[in-house]
């Protein structure tokens, strides 16, 4: 009796002694099933952190159908310039890779652009490429997303990381550039870094940083290093111009230069800082007759010393109100369409 008491509890302590082994030593199948899952998990971020450019490069290179990859210029009831994100937003919700953080930061980025447009007036948008917006909308001189002109025709992810929380991530992307019959040319350098974080079990981006050709990431401040500072600009005295004539305002005198070769010379009453009247004049430097002595056979034409034009600024732009609206008009029709026109837009502060 003895004896089997004593070989059940030797039983008992080797089956106990094989369980905690047991335990402690996963088997193979259990490391294989923990590798699968963090391929999986990285392939989850990838695919998501790829997702906007993906879509992105698939929008501006179709050319068949308009998708809002960007922001957009809309009239508002008052006929001055709206910036219309909603379409676009839209668009980025569609993707559902897309978090509230990167939508906010896509309003943040266009809020300059969207207070300086309200104080455009929409016909001077429609003016053509001559009226850029001073620079506060790069978004409408180059295609934003890849800091270029050209565009790109595919994305790949170069490298993906996720973070020791488990709830961040990253990827770094190099844009690809194909032509027809032309072998795919991928960038060697990162272009962007897509950031993700997990909400809610899902991979969403909420930050994309451009790079520039050293391999820094570009600021935002680097992004408007040339836009032109029009919160200092509050006189009209400086350089405007249209397609074709310059005009330089001062306190004195306004200068009409006409490519470089002829310069008509007009006094100026000054009104206020933003306001001046262009006073009538024959004195020019010119190798040409711009035929601003014609009367056209009308009773009510320029006569000199007399107030011709009344200019005035409005964010970046020169406004002209012509005393002589029925001279003007044959001006631009016989002579040049190009030299009196309603707008001029700023050049710079040289007014000499």
């Amino acid at each position: 009796m003895i004896k089997t008491i004593q070989f059940t509890i030797v039983f008992l302590l080797l089956l106990c002694n094989n369980k905690n082994t047991i335990q402690a030593n996963p088997s193979g199948s259990e490391k294989q099933t923990k590798t699968t899952s963090n391929n999986d998990q990285i392939s989850e971020v990838e695919k998501a952190g790829l997702s906007f450019y993906k879509w992105y490069l698939s929008a501006i290179n179709n050319d068949d159908v308009t998708i809002p990859f960007e922001v957009s210029i809309i009239e508002d009831e008052k006929g001055m310039c709206k910036l219309d994100s909603e379409p676009y937003f839209n668009e980025l919700k569609k993707l559902g890779t897309i978090s509230e953080k990167f939508i906010e930061s896509e309003r943040q980025r266009n809020s300059m652009c969207e207070d300086y447009v309200k104080t455009v007036h929409y016909k001077v948008y429609e003016s053509g490429d001559a009226y850029g917006f001073n620079g506060f909308c790069p978004q409408f001189e180059y295609l934003y997303w890849i800091s270029s002109q050209d565009t790109y025709q595919d994305v790949k992810a170069i490298q993906t990381h996720i973070n020791n929380d488990g709830l961040s991530a990253y990827v770094d992307v190099a844009f690809i550039y194909s032509d027809f019959g032309v072998a795919p040319v991928i960038s060697k350098d990162r272009n962007a870094r897509v950031s993700l974080e997990l909400e809610q079990g899902k991979w969403k981006i909420v930050k994309i940083e451009l790079f520039d050709e050293n391999g820094q990431i570009l600021t935002y401040s680097q992004e408007y290093d040339n836009i032109i500072d029009y919160d200092n600009k509050n006189t009209i005295f400086g350089s405007w111009s249209n397609e074709e004539v310059d005009i330089a305002i001062s306190e004195k005198t306004i200068a009409f230069k006409y490519h470089g070769q002829c310069v008509y010379f007009y006094p100026t009453q000054v009104v206020n800082n933003k306001e001046v009247i262009l006073i009538w004049s024959n004195d020019m430097d010119c190798k040409f007759d711009n035929g601003t002595s014609q009367t056209f056979g009308l009773k009510k034409h320029p006569v000199l010393g007399k107030p011709f034009a009344k200019y005035t600024m409005e964010a970046g732009v020169l406004y002209t109100e012509y005393f002589y609206e029925e001279w003007v008009e044959k001006y631009r029709e016989k002579v040049d369409r190009q030299t009196f026109t309603d707008l001029y837009f700023y050049g710079g502060n040289d007014s000499n």
